[in-house]
């Protein structure tokens, strides 16, 4: 394509598990559910960063967006808490279409006058939880993944 672009679902959850713990990355000694999505969310914003960090100077586009509190059966098979927590959230949810729209925006045409590598919410770039984010965390979660993935 002319215009490539790389477009990840991230979430303001990232905020909820800490920092990637590259000691524990597959979280084997440490499983807390919200922490676990947390830091997963954390990644994909990494990994969106680095992405567009390696492959930017070809043109491509990388972003990650935030699509809100969105009424699905995301917690379907997360125990019985989850699901009581999210049928009392769901009138405060957005509907699928709503949650999706950023992400549709950035594949069609948005995010050209951000940063490459940006986070995105309501169509707008925002900044994720920079706390939570270490120098050199995304090279070392892409070459991470890299090894990961080799086996």
């Amino acid at each position: 394509s002319e215009s490539p672009r790389v477009i990840s679902t991230a979430s303001g959850a990232h905020k909820f598990g800490g920092p990637i713990d590259f000691d524990d990355l597959q979280a084997e000694r440490d499983y807390r559910v919200f922490g676990v999505y947390g830091r997963s969310k954390l990644a994909n914003i990494l990994f969106t960063r680095e992405l567009a960090r390696r492959e930017g100077g070809g043109g491509l586009r990388a972003h990650a967006f935030h699509p809100g509190f969105v009424a699905s059966d995301f917690s379907k098979n997360n125990g019985k808490l989850a699901r009581i927590l999210m049928t009392l959230g769901a009138p405060l949810a957005r509907t699928p279409a709503k949650g999706a729209e950023t992400g549709v925006y950035l594949c069609a045409t948005g995010g050209e006058d951000a940063a490459n590598g940006g986070y995105f919410y309501d169509m707008q770039p925002i900044s994720p939880a920079t706390h939570l984010i270490r120098p050199g965390d995304a090279e070392r979660l892409w070459e991470r993944s890299v090894d990961l993935t080799r086996s």
